[in-house]
């Protein structure tokens, strides 16, 4: 029977341990918009690179880069269409070294219209993928991105995406 008691104690602390970083949420909220993001990631509201945050997954940069979401926003011309933005957005990206659309569709979140895309390309000396969420509201392209290595995007994107549609527009 202690020998039971052993092996069940070590399957549930294998289950625990295997459930990697806690789950518990940060909220990063101002007048415009918020976000939640695992407590174990590394907020930056700093500006770098041209972005309102960036939000830094945890892990050690062993391979150079640290996966992220970070959010920019765009000014555009004036009574630009999401239709229009899609096609310009597309345009955009096939300028880029290898870049490959693999999904790209408009969808609901938060009661507002949200084109979501998923790409990938030869970016900044790497084979990167992304998931992007753009809102359009008042002239402007508020654009949260889920970056990765093209392979680890896989490990980060459950993560990511509740990153990204915690995100609200207000």
């Amino acid at each position: 029977m202690n020998k039971f008691r052993t092996v069940l104690a070590t399957i549930i602390l294998l289950i625990i341990v295997s459930c990697g970083e806690s789950d518990m949420q940060k909220t990063f909220s101002n007048d415009n918009y918020s976000i939640e993001y695992p407590e174990s990631w590394d907020f930056d509201d700093s500006g770098k690179f041209n972005t309102k945050f960036l939000i830094y997954s945890n892990t050690e940069i062993l391979d150079g880069f640290r996966e992220n979401v970070n959010f920019t926003i765009q000014n555009l011309p004036e009574d630009t269409t999401l239709k229009q933005f899609v096609e310009g957005t597309k345009q955009q990206l096939s300028q880029i070294p290898k870049s490959k659309i693999i999904k790209s569709n408009i969808i609901k979140l938060n009661n507002k219209d949200v084109f979501e895309i998923v790409w990938q390309g030869y970016v900044t000396n790497n084979d990167l993928k992304f998931k992007q969420h753009c809102y359009l509201e008042d002239n402007k392209a508020h654009i949260v991105t889920f970056t990765a290595k093209q392979d680890t995007y896989e490990k980060y994107e459950e993560k990511a995406s509740k990153i990204l549609n915690s995100f609200i527009l207000k």
